[in-house]
């Protein structure tokens, strides 16, 4: 039997297994192992050494951050204090805006 292309079965099959065969054999290729090849090792001279000199950095810097953390949410309260209050600000003036126009609709009525 032949395709439409004159080509037999056997021969489209074989085309697509070699197809097939060639993006694996590719795929293969691209993906190669990474192998470590060395460790870094410093002295240890920017650390105490003194657990208790450790403790007290480490203290001093969740302190900092805590104090960070703390500044930068009372930054974003206060931004949010303040559009909550330009809100209400416009809230209000259409309130006034709609009542004065409903009492001049009222009146040309």
């Amino acid at each position: 039997m032949s395709s439409t292309y004159g080509r037999s079965k056997a021969a489209v099959s074989r085309s697509k297994e070699h197809r097939a065969s060639r993006a694996n054999k590719v795929l293969a290729e691209r993906n190669q192992a990474v192998v470590a090849v060395g460790a870094w090792v410093e002295g240890g001279q920017d650390f105490p050494e003194d657990p208790s000199e450790l403790a007290l950095l480490t203290d001093e810097l969740q302190a900092e951050k805590r104090r960070e953390n703390e500044e930068s949410l009372r930054r974003f309260q206060d931004e949010v204090r303040h559009r909550v209050a330009q809100v209400s600000r416009k809230r209000q003036q259409l309130q006034k805006t709609d009542s004065v126009v409903s009492i001049i609709w009222i009146a040309l009525v």
